[in-house]
């Protein structure tokens, strides 16, 4: 009976590594799974599904795979695609922080080897949706009010914005406040009196003073 050589159909990145897809094969037992290194093709794994994840990869990293028919009794009954199905593994970006800033909230996230260009999501009402395109690692959303909570995600996607090049991780999320705005400073008999503006969503205020040295010295709270 032939069995015609199984095609891979996608090479997905995920948080745990690369998931290869193939076409099933009518007749098949079972597939054998190869990856193309420097001793050429290695056989990896057996398996009777049409996916595999190779968690054995690095960000940055090309990986080439194939996949072959083999009987119960391990024998070829299949030839396979010499040339392999290639893909670059990059890890999902990673956000470090979100800084509350005077116009909206800052999202920083390390850069990732082999990312060509990054997608920043929220999440809303409708789950993830996508705000902004960059080839920085930082993003700033503007359209923030003082006192809501914010949760952020960012993808990799191509350079041509086509398709996605990692996947993505849970989200991080903040509270963002505006910084106080100080509205005047008066002399009084007793000293100087501090006024600002109040903030929604500031549970207390911390007040500095500048030193001579030009730096920051907490004051009161």
């Amino acid at each position: 009976m032939f069995i015609e050589p199984p095609v891979i159909t996608s090479l997905d990145n995920t948080d745990e590594g690369i998931v290869i897809n193939w076409r099933a094969c009518a007749g098949a037992e079972k597939y054998r799974i190869y990856y193309y290194g420097s001793k050429g093709w290695t056989k990896m794994a057996e398996t009777t599904e049409t996916s595999f994840l190779d968690t054995d990869v690095r960000s940055g990293y090309h990986y080439t795979y194939t996949v072959r028919c083999v009987d119960g009794n391990g024998d070829f009954v299949t030839g396979f695609n010499s040339e392999g199905w290639t893909n670059t593994f990059i890890e999902p970006p990673v956000i470090t922080s979100l800084d509350c800033l005077e116009n909206g909230i800052q999202i920083s996230w390390k850069p990732c080897e082999g990312a060509e260009k990054y997608r920043i999501y929220y999440y809303g009402s409708k789950g993830w949706t996508k705000m902004a395109e960059t080839t920085e690692t930082t993003f700033l959303d503007t359209d923030v009010r003082s006192g809501n909570h914010y949760t952020y995600t960012v993808r990799c996607i191509s350079a041509d914005s086509s398709r996605f090049t990692s996947s993505h991780n849970s989200g991080k999320k903040v509270l963002y406040i505006t910084p106080p705005v100080i509205s005047s400073i008066e002399n009084t008999d007793e000293g100087a009196k501090i006024t600002w503006d109040p903030v929604n969503g500031a549970d207390f205020y911390r007040i500095y003073y500048k030193n001579s040295d030009g730096g920051w010295t907490r004051l009161a709270s």
